[in-house]
């Protein structure tokens, strides 16, 4: 976030002439680090500032800067962040930070700057109102139209030397989050295969945005090193969540139904569970990169397969008076479908999971089969 401000502009010299109200807050983020026991009285004091500066209608790039960094760095138990992120949205639309600017930067390296940090701070304005509209499930306030390509303004400023690229991998990253909250918030009405294929339409951009900004050797990548790590978790976080939805069904409908089940039908899904978490061990150990987002999937189904099995009682497992298993369900003239086939699809990036699936099959297989999977291998508990 510091990345906000230009290091070659804000000297001590310039923030005491331009802005006291940034400098106040600066010291006080800078105080939580560095300086604990003075943290809190900073940081009342910038509160104040920042509050008698708003009630005083004042509107300046140094008093938007001093919200963004103070709803940055705020503690976890301030519920304050909202309300500032958007006084400072107001104020930047106040100054015209939304207008686009139709011609090239002056050559003044000063007047470049000062045109940069403007441009720079509304760049970081509608980074924060796509991540804070989600965390708060509210509607977005800037729009999409009122925010220029910020790849090639990062291109423009390069020669500013304030590492603008990654103002525009993070607003890159932002843009494609916002895609994968608007199609959370539809899901429910979505058929499965429209679902599954704005699903994996979404997974695509955000590969490609991956690919893009975070190459395997980072010297040859467009933004530093530091940057390609740092920037890196975030995507990743979206990974998880994308990969999560792919499961869920998977995990959390059988964990919430387990209970209710009877007995062979347990079985049935532990089978299940142990199955999907071999093939998430499969394709984990088959990656180069230790950062997977399947990584993670991979630890939660191997916890959940713990559950099942703590559910089941000791000794033999008896069917229930009146218990009947259903029959198999063999597809397409009795072939039983290649499950593992499904599951690797699904984990490894592949866009339809259901090309390795044979014409007529489907999601349905011989119960019995995984009870003898079960005895064979060792999991049953009458062996």
């Amino acid at each position: 976030m510091t990345a906000t401000l230009d290091p070659h502009l804000y000297t001590l010299p310039y923030l005491f002439m331009s802005s006291p109200i940034l400098l106040s807050s600066i010291l006080a983020i800078a105080a939580k680090f560095f300086r604990i026991p003075l943290y809190q009285p900073l940081l009342a004091h910038a509160n104040k500032v920042i509050d008698r500066a708003v009630g005083l209608g004042h509107c300046d790039i140094g008093l938007i800067q001093s919200l963004v960094l103070i709803v940055c760095w705020a503690n976890p138990t301030d519920s304050s962040s909202w309300l500032k992120l958007g006084i400072g949205i107001r104020l930047g639309y106040q100054l015209g930070l939304h207008l686009p600017r139709n011609c090239p930067l002056p050559g003044s390296e000063l007047e470049a700057r000062k045109i940069a940090n403007h441009e720079r701070t509304w760049y970081t304005l509608s980074s924060f109102d796509r991540l804070y509209s989600d965390v708060y499930s509210l509607p977005l306030t800037i729009k999409v139209e009122e925010v220029p390509d910020a790849v090639a303004w990062a291109k423009e400023t390069a020669w500013l030397g304030c590492g603008d690229m990654g103002h525009a991998c993070s607003f890159s990253s932002a843009s494609r989050y916002r895609t994968w909250v608007r199609y959370r918030s539809n899901l429910a009405t979505m058929s499965q295969d429209l679902s599954w294929a704005i699903l994996t339409d979404v997974y695509d951009q955000i590969e490609q945005h991956m690919k893009h900004w975070f190459p395997a050797d980072r010297a040859t990548g467009v933004i530093t090193e530091f940057e390609q790590v740092l920037l890196k978790w975030f995507d990743l976080n979206h990974f998880v969540k994308i990969k999560w939805q792919m499961i869920d069904f998977f995990g959390v409908m059988l964990y919430n139904l387990f209970s209710r089940l009877p007995h062979y039908q347990r079985r049935v899904v532990t089978g299940y569970v142990r199955r999907l978490s071999e093939c998430c061990d499969s394709a984990t150990l088959s990656s180069t990169d230790d950062e997977t987002a399947i990584g993670i999937v991979c630890r939660f189904m191997r916890r959940l397969q713990h559950v099942p099995a703590s559910s089941e009682e000791d000794g033999p497992v008896k069917s229930e008076v009146g218990e009947v298993a259903p029959a198999p369900n063999m597809a397409n003239d009795g072939a039983p479908l290649d499950l593992d086939a499904f599951f690797l699809g699904m984990l490894q990036n592949v866009t339809d999971p259901f090309a390795n699936v044979m014409p007529g099959q489907d999601l349905s297989f011989d119960p019995a089969a995984v009870l003898d999977e079960e005895r064979a291998s060792g999991h049953s508990s009458g062996d």
